[in-house]
Parts: structure tokens; sequence; C-alpha cells
């Protein structure tokens, strides 16, 4: 009989040959994926909805995760439906080549967002869309030296939903000039 896979660890793993992680995830029973900081990405072009609808998904961590090399990412709706999902953390990712539409859509418990020291794509639209958390829970966005050069468009970056916002440490700066 095979037991579920709950915790995924990918620090060891070589994934420079592979091209897609589109759905890789998506509605599996995980609760948490680490990737580490040696996971390069050389051929990676599509995560669009990589983890979307894993209802069990708690926390991800992208510390150091390679996204450099991206060509022609899509990453739209990466989160989606993901209802447990409390914490991700891209703390020093190069997000430059995203296209990163509706990350967090439709997700339930988010409770943290670690941006620190992470390049941010040009476009970050609707990145958190309908997020809908309970109001003595409010999401916390850390954006610490982060570098947001490469922002042009930040179109309804918290569209819709109800979830109180904590955004003391959030500051834009150095912003490119069409925002």
């Amino acid at each position: 009989r095979s037991m579920p896979v709950s915790k995924i660890d990918l620090r060891k793993v070589d994934p420079s040959a592979v091209t897609s992680m589109s759905n890789t995830f998506a509605y599996s029973g995980i609760s948490s994926v680490e990737f580490g900081e040696h996971f390069t990405t050389n051929s990676l072009t599509n995560v669009n909805n990589m983890f979307s609808n894993c209802k069990n998904l708690k926390s991800v961590n992208f510390s150091g995760f390679d996204f450099s090399h991206l060509t022609s990412s899509n990453a739209g709706a990466m989160f989606m439906g993901c209802d447990s999902l409390e914490t991700v953390c891209y703390h020093g990712t190069d997000l430059t080549n995203f296209s990163s539409n509706a990350f967090f859509q439709h997700t339930h418990n988010l409770k943290y967002v670690d941006f620190s020291d992470a390049i941010m794509p040009s476009r970050i639209n609707d990145m958190f869309f309908n997020i809908e958390n309970s109001p003595d829970e409010p999401l916390k966005i850390n954006t610490d030296g982060t570098n947001w050069r490469n922002v042009l468009s930040i179109n309804e970056m918290f569209h819709g939903g109800s979830t109180p916002l904590y955004l003391d440490s959030f500051y834009i700066k150095d912003v490119g000039q069409d925002v």
C-alpha cells in the first residue's frame, strides 16, 4: 500500500534539463516543498499553475531558486485555489522573467509572503487577486531589499477579496517610469 506524499524536498535534485513544471504539483496532497538554493532552472520555460488547487499546501520555499534563465515563463495562477497556503518565500529570488498574473488567486489562508531581496518581474498584475482571509489574520508581505526596477505594471495588485493587509515593510522604490 502506498503512502501519500505530504512533504517534498528537492534540494538535491538536478532539474537542469526540465523545460516545464506547469501543473507539476497541481491537485496533489502535498503540504510543503523545499527547493533549496542550488535548484537551477536553465531550461525551464513554464511554471503556470504549478501548485494550483493543492488544498493541503501550507508552505513553499523558493529561497535562492534560480528563475533567471526563464525565457517565456508563464507563472499565472501559480497558487490558485491553495486554500491552506500560509507562507511563500521568494527571498533572494530573481523573478525578472515571470509573467505573474494572479499568483495567489483565490487563496484563503495566506499569512506571509517574503519577497525580501527578490528581483520583481515587470508585471505583477492581480498578484493577490481575490484572496479571502479571516479578518483577524492580516496578510504580511516582506519587501525589505526588494528590487522593483523592472516593474512596469502593478494593475489591481490587491484587487478583490477582503483580507486585511499588513504593509509596514511594504516599500516600493526605484520603480520603472511607466508605473
